[in-house]
C-alpha cells in the first residue's frame, strides 16, 4: 500500500552548512499492521514520520500511496491527505485544554464535514473504554486515558494508516502495555506506523521491525510467524516453514490465494525473515478536501483571548479610536470644494465671479489663493472648454500713483493693491481690464459715466470713482496743489503718471456706488483706523476694490502690447533678489535697510530718461557712461539679449567679490560662464522666502554712482538710488513686460444651471485656478481646515493604528507561542494552512 522510493531529506541550517536527515530510503509497507521504526536521537526517524504523514516533502524520491505519488499533491492535498488517510498519535497527546475528550475526538469529523455524527465518536469511545471520561477536560484524566484519546481522535476518521510519534514516552510500563495492546489490535485492520526507543517493546509487538542510522535504514526485519501461525495479509499469506497444514489449512489457504490473488510466502527461519517485495495492486485513492467549522474556528480563536484582559481592552480601544480617526478624516477629506463653491454662490445671489491662477499645494491638496500668477494657457483652454459664455480678461498692468521716495516705500508696498488694505485708498491700480462698456453691469452696482468709456482703439482708459478719490486724495492731480478741490470732471483729460513717468490718459470716471455701499467701513477708517481691518465688511471690500474698483477699464485688447509694453522703457517686475546660477539670494529681507530688493530693471533708452540724458548729445553721454559703467558695458548689453549691468555694491553681494572700483571688472577676463545669474521675483510680504518666478540673465557689466563719479552730471541721485537696480538690454526689458502685463484674471458669469456651473468651477479646480469673490475666503479657507484637520487626524489615526497593530502582533504572537501544540495538532489532523490562518484572524478581529 505504501511505497517510499529513494526518499531524501535535506534541511538548511544556514549559507554554509546542512543537515541530511534522510538519505536514500527505500519501503515497501502493506495495508495493515504494526511496523516499528527504530534508531538513535537523530537517526531520521520523525523526519521519515512526518513525510509519510505529509507534515513535510521530501527533497528527491518519492512516496507512493496505492500507487498515487505524493510529491505530486498541491498543499491542499496533502491537507485533504492527512485528513482522509492519515492519523496522528503524538507523545504530548496534544489535546485541546478547553475541549472536553469528547470535543477533542469529534474535531477530527468536523475536518470531515461530520461534526453530526456522535454515535461514531461514542463508538470509538466504547471501543477504546474510555466512555466514561468523555465529558472531562485533559486536565482531568490520566496521562494513559490521554493517549487513548489521541488514539481514538486518530482512529475516529477511519484512516488507512495510524502514525504514532513516541506514544508511551511520557507513560510507565503498565500504562505502556495497555497502549501498544490497543495499537496492535488496531493494526489488524490498519497499518500502524510506531516510532520509538523500546526496542523491547517493538519485538514484543511489532509485525515488522526497521532501524534507521543516519537518515538509512540498517535493518529491516518482519516478525510474522512467532506463534507459529499462518499469517494473512492482503496479497500475501505467511507460512511458518515446515509447518504441516491441516486439509481445513489447505482449503482456507488456497480459497484466500484464489480470492486475493494472494502470494504463498514460507519463512527461512522462525524468528525473522528478510522483507521481500510486495506484489502492486491499483487502488485509488478518495481525497477529500474539508475544512474547519465556523463554529470551532470561533471557539478555538476566542478562548485565548482573556488571557491578559487588560491589554485586550487597552488594544481594543485604541483600534476602536484609530478606526473611528480614520473616519473621521474621511469625511474630512470628502468636503467637495467644487459643489461647496456653486452652492454657496447660489445662496449668496453671487453671479460673476473673478477667476485667477493659483499655486496648488499637495500636502494640504488645496489652493494658494494669495498668488497672483499669470493664467497659463491650459487654464484658459479649459475654462473657455468648460464655458459657453463672454470672459473679460485682467491684464497685469499696473501703476503707481506719483513719484516714489525712499522714505515711503514701505507704506507704499504695504498699501498695495492684493495685500490688505491698510486705509480705504490705494497707491496704485491693480490691473488693466479689457471689457465692453455694457459688460459694466456685470461687474459694479452702476454704470453711470462722467466723460466716456475708450473706444476698441483708444490708447487710453476709464477709472472707477475709487481710483479717482484715491487719486484725489493722494493730491497727485493739478501739479500737487493741495489747496485746489477737484471733482470727476477735473480729472478727465488728465494723463495718470506712474512713479517713473509713463502716462495713460483717462477718458472718463466710472461711478461704483461704493461709497454707498462701504459706508459703513469708510466711516470707520475715519473714526477709528485701528478697526479698520477687523470690519464685517472689510473682506468683500478688499475683494471689490482687487478686482473691480482699483482696475483700470478699456475696450482696447491692444492697449497693453502695442502701448504699454512699447512704451515702458523699464521692467514691470520691481521686487526682486538675485543669485549665482548655483548658489542662493543674497538679501535676507524684502525690505532692507538699502532697499535692495525693490526697485525697477531699466533698459538703455529708459535709463537716459531717468538721468536726463536723452537731450544730451552723444559725446555727452558717452562721458556720463564712462564715467559710470564699466569698459564696454552698454556695446555688451547689446550683444545679449538677458543682458544685466549691476551696481557695483551689488555685484560683490552677489559673487562675493570685493571690487573697488568699476575699472577691476572685465567681462572678458571673468568669463561668460561664471557670470550668470537668476533674478527671482518676490511677493512683498510672502514670508515663505521662495520666488514664483525666475529669469536667467548674465551679468556684463557694473556701475557705480558714487558722489565722486556724479559730480559733474546733473542727475537726480535721489530718484536713481532709490529705483535703479539694473540696466539690462531693451529686448530684455520688453519680453519680461509682455510676460508681466498678461492675463492674470477671468471674469465669467456663473451659469444659472447647477450642472453647468459646476462644469466650470471643476475645470477652474483641475487647472490649480480659484475663484474670487466676496466669499471665496470663507469657502478656501474652510476647504484649509478641513484638509489640514483631515492629514492630522489621519496620521495621529496611522500612529494610533500602527501602535496597536503592534500590540495586537504581540498579543497574538504570545498566543502563537502558547499554542504552537495546537498548531501542529491541527495541522496534524487534516487542517489546512488556510484554516489556522482563519482562526487567528478571527482572534485578531
Amino acid at each position: 500500500m505504501l511505497d517510499l522510493r529513494e526518499v531524501n531529506k535535506t534541511y538548511i541550517i544556514n549559507k554554509n552548512e546542512n543537515c541530511v536527515a534522510i538519505k536514500g530510503v527505500n519501503l515497501s509497507l502493506p495495508s495493515c499492521g504494526m511496523v516499528f521504526i527504530l534508531g538513535k536521537s537523530g537517526s531520521g526517524k520523525s523526519t521519515l514520520l512526518n513525510l509519510i504523514g505529509g507534515l513535510d516533502v521530501c527533497d528527491g524520491g518519492d512516496i507512493l500511496l496505492k500507487n498515487k505519488s505524493l510529491a505530486s499533491f498541491t498543499q491542499k492535498q496533502l491537507d485533504a491527505y492527512r485528513n482522509t488517510c492519515v492519523g496522528f498519535v503524538f507523545q504530548e497527546c496534544n489535546m485541546l485544554e478547553d475541549f472536553s475528550v469528547f470535543d477533542n475526538i469529534l474535531l477530527a469529523l468536523n475536518l470531515q464535514n461530520r461534526e453530526a455524527d456522535h454515535k461514531k465518536v461514542n463508538d470509538v469511545l466504547k471501543q477504546l473504554k474510555i466512555e466514561d471520561i468523555k465529558d472531562r477536560k485533559p486536565y482531568e484524566i490520566s496521562g494513559g486515558q490521554k493517549q487513548r484519546v489521541a488514539i481514538a481522535r486518530a482512529i475516529v476518521k477511519d484512516p488507512n494508516i495510524i502514525l504514532c510519534d513516541e506514544p508511551t514516552g511520557n507513560l510507565d510500563t503498565s500504562l505502556s502495555k495497555d497502549i501498544f495492546n490497543t495499537l496492535k489490535k488496531l493494526s489488524k485492520d490498519k497499518l500502524v506506523i510506531v516510532v520509538s526507543h523500546d526496542e523491547e517493546f517493538a519485538k514484543k509487538y511489532a509485525d515488522r521491525i526497521i532501524t534507521l542510522s543516519d537518515g538509512k535504514i540498517v535493518k529491516d526485519e518482519e516478525y510474522t510467524d512467532k506463534d507459529n501461525k499462518i499469517v494473512y495479509k492482503e496479497d500475501k499469506v505467511y507460512l511458518p516453514k515446515d509447518k504441516k497444514l491441516t486439509a481445513n489449512e489447505v482449503k482456507k489457504i488456497n480459497k484466500y490465494v484464489l480470492e486475493n490473488r494472494a502470494e504463498i510466502i514460507v519463512k527461512k527461519d522462525k524468528k525473522s525473515n528478510k522483507t521481500s517485495k510486495e506484489s502492486k495492486k491499483t487502488q485509488q485513492i478518495d481525497l477529500k478536501q474539508y475544512k474547519i467549522s465556523p463554529k470551532y474556528v470561533f471557539r478555538v480563536a476566542t478562548k485565548n483571548l482573556f488571557i491578559k484582559p487588560i491589554r485586550l481592552v487597552f488594544t481594543i480601544l485604541l483600534m476602536i479610536v484609530a478606526m473611528s480617526l480614520f473616519g473621521l478624516g474621511q469625511i474630512f477629506n470628502s468636503y467637495n470644494i467644487i459643489d461647496s463653491s456653486v452652492k454657496s454662490f447660489k445662496n449668496n445671489n453671487i453671479t460673476n465671479i473673478v477667476l485667477k491662477q493659483g499655486e496648488y499645494s499637495s500636502t494640504l491638496n488645496s489652493f494658494n489663493n494669495n498668488a497672483e500668477k499669470t493664467i497659463s494657457l491650459q487654464s484658459i483652454m479649459a475654462v473657455e472648454n468648460a464655458y459657453s459664455g463672454d470672459i473679460d480678461y485682467l491684464y497685469s498692468a499696473k501703476f503707481q500713483f506719483g513719484k516714489i521716495t525712499s522714505d515711503d516705500v514701505l507704506s507704499t508696498i504695504l498699501s498695495a493693491v492684493g495685500k490688505e488694505l491698510v486705509s480705504p485708498y490705494v497707491t496704485k491700480t491693480n490691473g488693466l481690464l479689457v471689457t465692453n462698456k455694457e459688460n459694466l453691469t456685470d461687474f459694479l452696482d452702476k454704470e453711470s459715466i462722467v466723460g466716456e468709456y475708450p473706444s476698441k482703439t483708444s490708447n487710453a482708459v476709464a477709472i472707477t470713482d475709487y481710483l479717482a478719490d484715491s487719486l484725489i486724495r493722494l493730491r497727485v492731480v493739478e501739479d500737487n496743489n493741495l489747496d485746489l478741490k477737484f471733482d470727476y470732471d477735473d480729472i478727465i483729460g488728465y494723463e495718470i503718471c506712474d512713479v517713473l513717468g509713463f502716462k495713460i490718459k483717462v477718458l472718463g470716471v466710472i461711478e461704483t456706488g461704493y461709497k454707498e455701499k462701504y459706508k459703513d467701513l469708510i466711516n470707520q477708517f475715519e473714526t477709528d483706523p485701528n478697526a479698520f481691518t477687523v470690519h464685517e465688511k472689510y473682506d468683500a471690500f478688499v475683494n471689490d476694490v482687487k478686482n473691480y474698483y482699483s482696475v483700470l477699464y478699456t475696450a482696447n485688447e491692444n492697449l497693453i502690447r502695442d502701448y504699454i509694453v512699447e512704451t515702458i522703457n523699464y521692467s514691470a517686475i520691481e521686487n526682486y533678489k538675485i543669485k549665482k546660477q548655483n548658489g542662493e539670494y543674497v538679501a535676507n529681507t524684502l525690505i532692507d535697510t538699502n532697499l535692495s530688493s525693490i526697485g525697477y530693471m531699466f533698459g538703455v533708452e529708459g535709463f537716459y530718461s531717468l538721468f536726463g540724458l536723452d537731450t544730451k548729445t552723444d559725446a555727452e553721454k558717452e562721458v556720463a557712461v564712462n564715467k559710470l559703467f564699466s569698459k564696454n558695458a552698454f556695446s555688451l548689453i547689446e550683444n545679449y539679449n538677458n543682458a544685466i549691468v549691476l551696481s557695483i555694491e551689488e555685484y560683490n553681494n552677489v559673487f562675493d567679490e570685493d571690487l573697488k572700483t568699476i575699472n577691476e571688472f572685465d567681462f572678458d577676463s571673468i568669463g561668460e560662464s561664471s557670470l550668470r545669474i537668476k533674478i527671482g521675483e518676490f511677493e512683498p510680504l510672502d514670508g515663505s522666502g521662495n520666488p514664483y518666478n525666475e529669469i536667467d540673465a548674465i551679468v556684463v557689466g557694473v556701475y557705480d554712482f558714487s558722489a565722486d563719479n556724479l559730480g559733474g552730471l546733473n542727475i537726480n541721485s535721489e530718484v536713481v538710488s532709490t529705483v535703479l537696480r539694473g540696466i539690462a538690454n531693451n529686448n530684455f526689458i520688453k519680453q519680461i513686460n509682455i510676460t508681466h502685463m498678461s492675463k492674470v484674471g477671468m471674469y465669467v458669469n456663473l451659469p444659472s444651471d447647477y450642472n453647468l456651473a459646476y462644469k466650470l468651477i471643476k475645470a477652474v479646480n483641475n487647472n490649480y485656478m480659484y475663484h474670487q469673490t466676496e466669499i471665496s475666503k470663507n469657502i478656501y479657507l474652510v476647504n484649509n481646515i478641513f484638509a489640514i484637520f483631515s492629514l492630522v487626524i489621519k496620521w495621529v489615526a496611522l500612529i494610533l493604528a500602527i501602535f496597536s497593530v503592534i500590540l495586537l502582533v504581540n498579543f497574538v504572537g504570545h498566543s502563537i507561542m502558547q499554542r504552537q501544540k495546537e498548531i501542529g495538532l491541527f495541522r496534524a489532523i487534516g487542517a489546512s494552512g488556510f484554516d489556522i490562518l482563519k482562526i487567528f484572524l478571527v482572534e485578531v478581529a
